[in-house]
C-alpha cells in the first residue's frame, strides 16, 4: 500500500494536462468511456507513454475476500483514486458505500488485460494504470470556475455594477463569495482526483451554476448596471444550490473510500382534473438553472407515475404531450432531498384537457 500512495503523486497532474494520443487511451467499457494513462508508481513526472502493446479493460465478477477496494483495485493494475471508485460505483449499483465491504462477497471490477509483453513487464514491476470518466464535462466543468473567479475580481473592482444601497450589495456579495468559494473547492478536489464521485448530472449542474452566475455578474460590469432584484434572486437560488451540493461534498471521511453520490427517488403524476392521466413526458431543471434551456432535463419514461433518480436540488418539474415542446401542466418546484419523500403532481390546465 505504500507503494500505492506514492503514486498518487503523479495522479494529481493527469486531470490537468493537455494529455497527447500517446498517453491517453479511450476504452468503452459497457456503457462507460473511460480514459486510460500509464504512470509509473513512485513517480512525481506526468504521465508515460503507452506502449504499443493492445490492452483492454475488462470486468469480472471478483471475491472481496476481507481486501478493501483499494487492495483490489492495486492487484487489477489499476490507481486506486476517486476516478476508479467512481467506475466501481457504477458496475455495482447496488454498493453504496465502498468504505465498508464486511457484508459484500463478490463485486465486478475493471482489470488491465494485455497480452503485450512490453505492457505485461510494466504492469508486472511498477506501473499502473488511471482511469478518468467524463473527462471533458470535468475540464468544461473546472474552465467555468477559472471563468467565474476572474469575473468576480472585475465585478468586486466596479462600483457600477454593484447595487447602490448598502444592505443590497452586501447580501449581493455574501452569495457571490459563497458560490466562489464553494465551487473553486470542489474544483480543486476535481484536479487532484479527491473527494466524492460525483455523477454526470451533478457535474452538468454545478457547471450551469458558474455559469449563470458568470453571465450575471458579467453583464453587470459590461453595462455598468447594477444587478437588479431578479437577478440577485438568481444569485441566491445558485448560492442555494451549491451550498447543497458542498456539504455532500464534504461528508467523506478522511482515510476511507467515499460514499457513492446521494440521490433521491423522484415520482410524478398527472392528472386530468382529479383523474390520473398517462403517457405525458416530464421535464425537470434545478430552480437556479431555469433561466436557461440548455439543461432542462427529461424522465426516461412517461406518466404516471413515472420516477428518476435525482441528485438533491431545489427543482421544478413539468409535463407535455406527445412530440409538442410546450407544457401543458402547471410548474411544481419543490425541493429534492434524501432525508424526505419526493412525490410531485402536476395538473393539466383546463384549456389542454379539451
Amino acid at each position: 500500500m505504500l507503494r500505492l500512495a506514492a503514486s498518487f503523486m503523479a495522479v494529481l497532474l493527469v486531470m490537468n494536462q493537455d494529455l497527447t494520443a500517446a498517453k491517453v487511451r479511450r476504452v468503452q467499457v459497457e456503457s462507460i468511456a473511460i480514459d486510460a494513462t500509464l504512470i509509473k508508481n513512485g513517480e512525481t513526472s506526468a504521465a508515460v507513454d503507452w506502449p504499443a502493446d493492445a490492452f483492454t479493460i475488462v470486468v469480472e465478477p471478483s471475491p472481496v475476500d476481507g481486501k478493501s477496494v483499494e487492495e483490489l483495485l492495486a492487484a487489477r493494475h489499476i490507481v486506486p483514486d476517486v476516478e476508479a471508485i467512481d467506475i466501481v460505483y457504477r458496475l455495482n449499483p447496488s454498493v453504496n458505500s465502498l468504505a465498508d465491504l464486511d457484508n459484500v462477497s463478490t463485486m465486478r471490477l475493471p482489470r488491465i488485460a494485455t497480452e503485450g509483453p512490453t505492457l505485461s513487464k510494466l504492469l508486472a514491476a511498477d506501473h499502473a494504470a488511471t482511469l478518468t470518466v467524463d473527462r471533458e464535462l470535468k475540464q468544461q466543468f473546472v474552465a467555468r470556475v477559472d471563468d467565474l473567479g476572474r469575473v468576480v475580481d472585475r465585478y468586486a473592482h466596479s462600483e457600477k455594477a454593484q447595487p447602490s444601497e448598502r444592505a443590497s450589495r452586501d447580501a449581493v456579495a455574501a452569495d457571490v463569495a459563497l458560490i466562489q468559494d464553494r465551487l473553486s473547492k470542489i474544483a480543486g478536489r476535481v484536479r487532484r482526483r479527491h473527494g466524492r464521485p460525483m455523477t454526470p448530472e451533478v457535474i452538468t449542474q454545478l457547471t450551469g451554476d458558474a455559469q449563470i452566475a458568470s453571465t450575471i455578474l458579467a453583464d453587470a460590469v459590461n453595462s455598468g448596471s447594477p444587478i437588479n432584484d431578479d437577478r440577485r434572486d438568481k444569485l441566491l437560488k445558485i448560492a442555494g444550490d451549491v451550498q447543497v451540493k458542498s456539504g455532500t461534498f464534504s461528508e467523506t471521511a478522511a482515510g476511507e473510500a467515499p460514499a457513492r453520490w446521494p440521490e433521491v427517488d423522484v415520482s410524478v403524476r398527472t392528472f386530468k382534473g382529479a383523474a390520473e392521466t398517462s403517457s405525458l413526458k416530464v421535464y425537470y431543471v434545478p430552480e437556479a438553472l431555469q433561466s436557461d434551456q440548455t439543461f432542462f432535463r427529461r424522465f426516461d419514461r412517461l406518466t404516471s407515475p413515472t420516477i428518476q433518480s435525482l441528485p438533491e436540488a431545489d427543482y421544478c418539474f413539468w409535463a407535455v404531450a406527445g412530440t409538442s415542446t410546450s407544457r401543458v401542466t402547471d410548474i411544481q418546484c419543490s425541493e429534492v432531498r434524501t432525508n424526505r419523500r419526493a412525490e410531485i403532481h402536476l395538473v393539466i390546465f383546463e384549456k389542454a384537457r379539451k
